[in-house]
C-alpha cells in the first residue's frame, strides 16, 4: 500500500482498525481546549477526504460487525458524510452547484460545508474471513464498498529477491533460506490438509507457525548476520508459538523442517555458537559485547530510567542475552514468552541495564483498553488535561517501551502494538498521531503552523531508538493467557525464555544460597527439572518455576534449620489439597527422599505438629536504635 501511494505521488493517512472502535474513532474525535471548551478533531480518514489523499483502513476485519458498513458507507458511496459537530461533507458535483447557485467557498466554509475531494481515495486492508459468525466480517453490505484484490503469496525467486539483497548473502544463506521458504509453504500445505476434517484443531496449530513475509524477511537478516544459523532463524521467526504446541505437533513441525532442509540441500540445521562455554559478557570502551555480537552503549540521559537489577550470568540466559543482542542489533522489536517464573524482567532488565538503555514500563490486565494504553488522562480545575503515556513518552524520547503481562489483556486492546511496530504510524486518542521521523506531514504541519504561538502539537515523531520489548506467559492453561502470538507475533522476533537447564540452575541457587548445602541444592534441582518434564507430557498441570525454586534457597539460607519439607510446603501445600495431584507428586517426591513419612508429609502438606513459644510485648515506644522483640 504504502509503495503504491508513493508511485501515484499521494501521501496515506493509516487509520489502524480495533475492535473496540466506534464511528467517532474513523470520524471525529471530541477533545478539549485549553479553556475546557469542547472541540472536534478530524480523524486521518477526513483529512485524507478534505485534502483529496489517500486514506488506509487498516485491518478493517477487527472492526465491531456492522460498524464499518455504519460509519463511512454514505462516505463511499455517495461521497457525502453529517459529523457529530454538525458540519458536512459534500460530493464536489454538490458543491459545485452551491456555488452556482450564488455562495462563496467562504459562505460554505462559514456554514461548515466542505467537499470531499475527487482525488479522495481509501484502501483497506484485511484477512480472508473466516468460518466463524465472529471471523465473518465481509457481508453482503461490506462487499458493496471496495474493490477486491487478493496478495497471494511469493513465489520463491521473488522472496530471495525481497528477503536477501543483492549485495548480502552466499551460497550457503541461499540455500538456508530457501529451506525456510519451503518450510514455509510445507506447513501451510500440511495445515490446509488437516483443517476442516478430524484433525482440524492440528491444522490450526500448524497455520500459527507458517513463517509469514515478515517473518522470512527477519530470517533473511538473522541468516547473512549469523553466517546461515538456519535453526536460529527459525526459533525467531515462530519459536514462542512451537515451543508450547502439542508433542505431536512439535514433531510434525521438525519433520517438515528436515524435509525441508533435505530438499534444499542446505544440511543439518546448526546452531549458532552452541557450545555455552565461550559465551562472556564484556563491556569496553562503551561497546557491550556477548559472544561475537557487540554494540555500542547509549549515553542515556536520565540515569534513573536506566535499570538496574540483580543478576547471575549463568550460561543459558547469556545465551539469551546474545541472541536479544543480535536482534536488537538488526532493528528488530522482541518478543518474550515462557511460562511464569522463568526469568522473562530479569532478562530483559539486566538487557537494557548493559546497553544503558532507559526504560518505560506498563503492565497489562483483563481491563485495560486502547486508550488507556495509548493516552492518560486527568481533570485539573474542570479542564481535562492529556498527559503522554508510558508508550508516547517511550516513541518521543528513544526509550525502549516494556510491555509486560501482554496476554493477560484483550487481543482487540494489544494488536495497536502491531500497528506501531510495522507500520510505525499509529493515532493518538487526543487526536495526535504518531509517525515516522521525517513523515512529510510533519514538515508541512510545521510549515504551516511556524506562525501561531503554542501550536498544539499535532505529531509525534518516532525516535529511531524507540524499540519495544514484550513479555506474555504462554497462551491457554495453567495461566489462562490469551494467544498474544497468533495475532501479533510475526512482527516481532520472538525469544522462548524457559526454565534455566540443571547447570544453569545450580549455578544461579548457589549465588541464591551460598551456606546451604550441596546435596540440598542437587535434590531440589533435580526435582523440579522432573516436575517440568511431567508438566511438558501433560502427567500434571502446573509448570514448577525457577522462581518458586530460588525462594525455596533463600528461605534455607536464612533459616537452615527448618526441615526441607516445612519448606516446601510454601510451593506445594496447595497442590497437595487435590486428592488427584498428591498421589502424583508424593510419588515424585518419594525418589528424592522427601515426604517418606506420615509427619513429613503432614508437613509437605501445610500442617506442622511443631508447637512455637512466641510471646507479644507491648511497648509505649521504640528507639529505632534499639533491637526489637
Amino acid at each position: 500500500v504504502r509503495a503504491f501511494c508513493e508511485l501515484l505521488g499521494n501521501q496515506p493517512h493509516t487509520v489502524f482498525c480495533y475492535q473496540d472502535m466506534v464511528s467517532r474513532d474513523l470520524l471525529q474525535r471530541r477533545s478539549t481546549d485549553a479553556a475546557g471548551n469542547t472541540t472536534w478533531r478530524r480523524s486521518p480518514l477526513l483529512e485524507a477526504a478534505a485534502r483529496g489523499e489517500v486514506a488506509v483502513l487498516d485491518g478493517v476485519h477487527r472492526l465491531a460487525r456492522g460498524m464499518l458498513y455504519s460509519a463511512v458507507g454514505r462516505l463511499l458511496h455517495d461521497r457525502e458524510l453529517e459529523l457529530a459537530d454538525g458540519s458536512r461533507f459534500v460530493s464536489p458535483q454538490h458543491f459545485e452547484r452551491l456555488l452556482s447557485d450564488g455562495l462563496s467557498p467562504q459562505d460554505l466554509e462559514k456554514c461548515r460545508i466542505y467537499r470531499v475531494h475527487p482525488s479522495f481515495r481509501v484502501l483497506a486492508t484485511a484477512e480472508p474471513p473466516g468460518s466463524s459468525s465472529k471471523e465473518a466480517w465481509l457481508t453482503a453490505e461490506v462487499a458493496t464498498l471496495f474493490h477486491f484484490h487478493e496478495v497471494l503469496p511469493l513465489p520463491l525467486a521473488e522472496l530471495r529477491e525481497v528477503c536477501l539483497p543483492a549485495a548480502g548473502g552466499g551460497g550457503a544463506c541461499r540455500g538456508g533460506f530457501d529451506a525456510l521458504a519451503h518450510f514455509a509453504g510445507a506447513v501451510r500445505s500440511e495445515a490446509r490438509r488437516a483443517g476442516g476434517g478430524a484433525d482440524d484443531a492440528v491444522g490450526s496449530e500448524l497455520a500459527a507457525v507458517a513463517l509469514s513475509l515478515r517473518q522470512l524477511k527477519r530470517a533473511g537478516q538473522h541468516l547473512m548476520a549469523t553466517d546461515s544459523d538456519v535453526r536460529g532463524a527459525v526459533d525467531r521467526a515462530c519459536s514462542a508459538r512451537l515451543r508450547f504446541l502439542r508433542p505431536a505437533v512439535q514433531a510434525k513441525v521438525h519433520e517438515l523442517l528436515a524435509a525441508s532442509l533435505k530438499t534444499s540441500g542446505a544440511g543439518v540445521a546448526r546452531r549458532l555458537e552452541a557450545n555455552d562455554e565461550k559465551l562472556s559478557v564484556s563491556t569496553l570502551d562503551g561497546m557491550l559485547r556477548i559472544g561475537l555480537v557487540e554494540l555500542p552503549q547509549r549515553m542515556p540521559a536520565h540515569e534513573e530510567l536506566v535499570p538496574e537489577v540483580e543478576f547471575v550470568d549463568t550460561p543459558q540466559h547469556i545465551e539469551a542475552l546474545r541472541n536479544m543482542l543480535l536482534d536488537w542489533k538488526l532493528g528488530h522489536h522482541l518478543l518474550l514468552v515462557g511460562n511464569q517464573g522463568t526469568g522473562k524482567n530479569k532478562v530483559t532488565d539486566r538487557l537494557l541495564e548493559l546497553l544503558r538503555c532507559e526504560r518505560e514500563y506498563v503492565q497489562l490486565h483483563r481491563d485495560t483498553t486502547v486508550q488507556s494504553l495509548l493516552l492518560s488522562q486527568s481533570l485539573e480545575a474542570g479542564i481535562v488535561q492529556r498527559e503522554d503515556s508510558a508508550l508516547v513518552r517511550a516513541v518521543r524520547h528513544g526509550r525502549c517501551l516494556v510491555v509486560d503481562e501482554a496476554d493477560k489483556a484483550a487481543l482487540e486492546v494489544v494488536c495497536v502494538l502491531k500497528a506501531l511496530a510495522d507500520d510505525g504510524e499509529l493515532a493518538i486518542g487526543d487526536g495526535r498521531c504518531i509517525v515516522r521521523k521525517d513523515d512529510p506531514r510533519t514538515l508541512a504541519w510545521a510549515s504551516d503552523n511556524k506562525d501561531v504561538p503554542n501550536a498544539e502539537e499535532q505529531f509525534v515523531e518516532m525516535s529511531p531508538g524507540f524499540r519495544m520489548i514484550v513479555l506474555a506467559n504462554r497462551p491457554g492453561l495453567p495461566f489462562l493467557g490469551n494467544d498474544f502470538f497468533r495475532v501479533c507475533g510475526d512482527v516481532f522476533s520472538c525469544h522462548v525464555v524457559d526454565n534455566p537447564n540443571v547447570a544453569s540452575e545450580m549455578a544461579l541457587l548457589k549465588s541464591c544460597g551460598p551456606s546451604v548445602r550441596q546435596g540440598h541444592l542437587e535434590k531440589l534441582a533435580l526435582l523440579f527439572s522432573e516436575l517440568r518434564e511431567m508438566a511438558d507430557a501433560g502427567h500434571i498441570a502446573y509448570p514448577y518455576s525457577t522462581r518458586e525454586l530460588v525462594k525455596i534457597v533463600r528461605h534455607l539460607e536464612a533459616f537452615p534449620d527448618d526441615p526441607l519439607e516445612l519448606v516446601l510446603a510454601d510451593v506445594f501445600s496447595f497442590d497437595l489439597a487435590d486428592a488427584a495431584r498428591r498421589e502424583v507428586i508424593f510419588k515424585v517426591l518419594s525418589k528424592y527422599g522427601l515426604a517418606t513419612s506420615h509427619e513429613t508429609k503432614d508437613l509437605l502438606s501445610g500442617f506442622a505438629n511443631e508447637q512455637f513459644d512466641m510471646e507479644v510485648e507491648e511497648c509505649d515506644s521504640a528507639d529505632p536504635g534499639e533491637e526489637a522483640t
